[in-house]
Order: C-alpha cells, then sequence, then structure tokens
C-alpha cells in the first residue's frame, strides 16, 4: 500500500500547478533567472486595523521549484503557457514569509 501522506502531497502539489501563473523569478543571491509558477493569493483590506489601509498581497510558490527567500523578485504576466515574454509586467519583490508547509511557501509582496 502506498504512503497516504506522500500521495496527497502530489495531489496537492497537482492542484497549485493548475490554479498558478507563470512568472520570470529572479533569487537576490544572484542566480540565474528562471520561469515558475506563483499563485498570487486574493486578498482583502483589513478593516480592523486602523493604520493599514492597503490589503496584504501574497504569492504562494512550490517548493519543488527552487528555494525563494526574502528580496527575490518576481514579474506576473511576463511569460504565458507558450513560453513567450511579454512586454508589460509588474515587477514584485518578496519581503516576509507568511506561510510555510511542505508542498508550497506563501510571502507577502509589494511592487517596485
Amino acid at each position: 500500500m502506498a504512503n497516504f501522506a506522500a500521495k496527497a502531497a502530489v495531489k496537492l502539489e497537482r492542484a497549485v500547478r493548475k490554479l498558478a501563473d507563470n512568472c520570470q523569478f529572479t533569487p537576490a543571491s544572484g542566480g540565474a533567472v528562471v520561469n515558475r509558477c506563483v499563485v498570487p493569493l486574493a486578498t482583502h483590506p483589513d478593516t480592523s486595523q486602523e493604520y493599514i489601509p492597503q490589503p496584504v498581497t501574497m504569492a504562494e510558490f512550490l517548493l519543488s521549484e527552487g528555494a525563494v527567500n526574502c528580496d527575490d523578485q518576481f514579474q506576473l504576466g511576463v511569460v504565458d503557457d507558450l513560453g513567450e515574454f511579454q512586454a508589460s509586467a509588474a515587477l514584485c519583490r518578496l519581503t516576509q514569509i507568511y506561510q510555510v508547509d511542505s508542498i508550497s511557501v506563501v510571502y507577502i509582496y509589494v511592487e517596485i
């Protein structure tokens, strides 16, 4: 009998890939620029906080595609499904880790 946890992890990773958009990812360490998938998470403003008028923007990355660290940058909407680059895309920088599990990591990011 196969390990249930391993089967569940494979299915969850497949689900994240289906929801993901392609992006051009640039590590802050100076590594090579790569194409990888990212899931921008929809968030809403926290109205309970008086001094935080903007919603927090978050993005989820698969750990199986490589390491993700603070100050890494990515561009949303740069690479389409055919692998072709688009001219206009928002450049984003990862600022703070929000959540991590065995499959993915979620970071807060800002557009620069």
